[in-house]
C-alpha cells in the first residue's frame, strides 16, 4: 500500500474576494453606508424644502419668485431621484452580499471535494 499526500495547489485557494474584489461582509457594510447616505440626502432635501417653502410663503411674488419655485421643484425632484437610486443600489448590494456568500460557500465545498480526491490512498 502506498500513501500519496499532495499539497493543496495555489489555484485551489479560491474565494469570492478573488473574483469580485470584496467579501460579502464588506459588501454588506458598504450597503449600510449607502443607506446612511440616502437618509442623509433625504434629511438635506427636507430641510431645503422647508427653507424654500418658508421663503416663498413670505409674500415674495414676481418673476424671480416663480423662477426660484421652478428651480427648487426641479432640485427637489432630482434629490428624490438620487435618494431612490441610492436605495436601489443598497438593495442590490444586500442581495449580492447574500449571493456572494452562498457562492463562496459552494466554492469552498468544491475545493474540499477536490482536496479529498487529490489526497487519496493509492493501493
Amino acid at each position: 500500500m502506498v500513501l500519496v499526500w499532495v499539497l493543496k495547489p495555489k489555484y485551489l485557494e479560491v474565494s469570492v474576494v478573488d473574483f469580485y474584489g470584496a467579501s460579502p461582509g464588506q459588501i454588506s457594510k458598504a450597503s449600510a453606508h449607502v443607506v446612511d447616505t440616502a437618509q442623509y440626502i433625504e434629511g438635506l432635501r427636507v430641510a431645503t424644502e422647508t427653507t424654500a417653502t418658508g421663503l416663498l410663503n413670505t409674500g415674495w411674488l414676481g418673476p424671480a419668485a416663480a423662477k426660484f419655485r421652478i428651480a427648487m421643484n426641479n432640485w427637489d425632484a432630482s434629490m428624490r431621484a438620487v435618494r431612490t437610486d441610492l436605495e436601489g443600489i443598497a438593495d442590490k448590494m444586500g442581495v449580492n452580499s447574500v449571493v456572494y456568500s452562498a457562492t463562496d460557500q459552494d466554492v469552498q465545498a468544491g475545493v474540499g471535494r477536490v482536496e479529498n480526491l487529490i489526497n487519496v490512498d493509492v493501493k
